[in-house]
């Protein structure tokens, strides 16, 4: 039952308007899987996207918010909640909620009206409208329309100030819809956006608009949910944890109930492993990995190498040469990119948007790099010198810094006797090794992962390995982005130093190389 009467005072009146928590607990309902109705109390999960949704509105006047999240997190139910909390409380306010299908809609849609019907008498408006597909109230004029993704046209004709869309990542029609419904959402204040889903591969809208939220680049701002946020994802039982679930449990501070959860579930999987990450994902990245297979550079060996803070024993036993690679913004590039690697370590991986660093302003890719110089004393720079990066290694030698500088050729052919193709094969390949050969770090970017998780290889006729075109058939569907940060990291190996240092096979050898055509560097 709710805990509120029905005859309310003014204050708590006040308070049901003002306090969404409050709001949520004493008048709404809801059924969790157990299928008695609750009082609907916002659990961890909900209480983070409230909160990031408060703070977005804070600091920008509106709400943009795109959430990757497991399966059964309750996403659905607190973005249906927030936007019926705001319709109920405001005058001429409308939402549209959108699905995959008109089924899906109309779930969401019933979860609406449940809310409604389950309020106090006393904060339950007057309804002008309530059937299948729309809800107005009578007194305010604010309300809500239904739709699903499978009519190219739907909602474009409306003006609404909140969007649900719900299984994003299973639209049809993606492209229509961002270009209709969308913008149908004007940029004032206090308006919303909240798109939510669990993953579908890439390519499509939703994939796109989650990448290009991570990198800033759309004003959205991306949520992850991870899957054992959830309480109720545990079993009890003994069992033996082998060595990638004591690695996971150490990465992700899960316990033994937790672990088990998992094993359980990837057992009752078709796909096995690769379709629970897809499905109950512990981070961004692997939610996409289901679309990585056949990469060149294996999701797991890169998710392992995942750091937010360099361990410092790590540190202590790193005596290679500091080296940055640098991929140069150039045409049909979105930035320059930048990897500073010392020996095992990855310190940064970054990149500089074409709008700080314009393509064809040499000049500032120079200050730039000059910048690196003076912070990280590295014993090289490698540059891509096929575009403008050759003009930047021009000017930088003329300065003086010729004994730092090593030209990049990525196209250059290897000669018959080698393993790779090309340069970039090699380099590539070296990188593969460098994974595969533990410990090492990189930074905790899902961007970082998806770009060197994102090619495939195979052999040419004489048995060289070749890496997938940066602008294959299969990239462009897949609307895959060039890979600065991979690119740049790659060029780090492209020549190794007569300093440096393979180093820490002693402290915990591995040797994982999943493939004996390519030989340890």
């Amino acid at each position: 039952m709710n805990q509120i009467a029905d005859s309310l005072t003014d204050d708590e009146l006040d308070r049901l308007a003002s306090d969404f928590p409050y709001f949520c607990r004493n008048c709404l309902m809801i059924t969790p899987k157990e299928g008695a109705s609750i009082p609907f109390v916002l659990n961890k999960s909900q209480k983070y996207l409230e909160f990031q949704a408060n703070k977005m509105l804070r600091e920008v006047g509106k709400v943009r918010i795109i959430v990757v999240k497991g399966r059964q997190q309750g996403c659905s139910t607190w973005a249906a909640a927030r936007i019926f909390h705001k319709i109920s409380t405001s005058l001429g306010k409308k939402c549209f909620i959108l699905a995959n299908t008109d089924d899906a809609a109309k779930n969401i849609f019933g979860m609406v009206k449940n809310y409604y019907n389950n309020m106090p008498d006393d904060f339950k408006p007057p309804l002008s409208v309530n059937s299948a597909t729309k809800m107005v109230i009578a007194d305010t004029g604010s309300g809500y329309a239904i739709g699903s993704s499978g009519n190219q046209n739907v909602g474009r004709s409306g003006a609404y100030q909140y969007l649900h869309g719900t299984e994003v990542a299973m639209w049809q029609n993606g492209s229509y819809i961002s270009a209709g419904l969308f913008q149908t959402i004007p940029e004032g204040e206090g308006t919303e956006i909240i798109l939510e889903s669990t993953a579908n591969g890439m390519g499509n809208l939703y994939h796109k608009m989650c990448m290009d939220a991570l990198k800033g680049l759309n004003g959205y701002r991306l949520v992850f949910i991870p899957w054992f946020w959830q309480d109720e994802y545990r079993t009890q039982g003994e069992f033996t944890m082998t060595l990638d679930e004591v690695e996971l449990a150490e990465r992700f501070g899960l316990d033994k109930e937790q672990i088990l959860w998992r094993r359980n579930k990837i057992a009752s999987m078709d796909r096995g492993e690769p379709h629970f990450r897809q499905e109950f994902p512990c981070t961004v990245a692997e939610a996409f990995e289901a679309s990585a297979d056949g990469a060149f550079i294996v999701p797991e060996a890169v998710q392992k190498a995942r750091h937010t803070i360099t361990p410092a024993w790590l540190t202590a036993h790193n005596p290679a040469p500091v080296v940055i690679g640098v991929d140069p913004a150039g045409d049909g590039k979105d930035a320059m990119g930048v990897s500073i690697r010392q020996g095992r370590i990855v310190y940064k991986s970054y990149e500089v948007p074409k709008s700080e660093v314009i393509q064809t302003a040499t000049m500032q890719l120079v200050g730039h790099i000059l910048g690196l110089i003076a912070d990280y004393k590295p014993k090289a720079i490698f540059i891509d010198t096929i575009g403008v990066g050759k003009g930047v290694c021009d000017r930088l030698i003329e300065l003086g810094f010729g004994d730092l500088i090593i030209p990049v050729n990525a196209a250059i052919k290897e000669g018959a006797e080698s393993k790779y193709l090309n340069a970039r094969a090699r380099c590539w390949g070296i990188m593969r090794d460098w994974f595969d050969d533990e410990p090492c770090i990189v930074p905790d970017s899902d961007v970082l992962q998806q770009e060197l998780c994102g090619f495939q290889w195979f052999y040419t006729s004489n048995r060289q390995i070749q890496i997938e075109a940066k602008d294959s058939k299969r990239r462009k569907e897949l609307r895959l982005a060039s890979p600065a940060l991979a690119d740049s990291l790659s060029y780090t190996f492209y020549q190794p130093l007569s300093e440096e240092v393979r180093g820490l096979e002693h402290i915990r050898p591995t040797n994982r190389s999943r493939n004996p055509d390519v030989v340890k560097y």
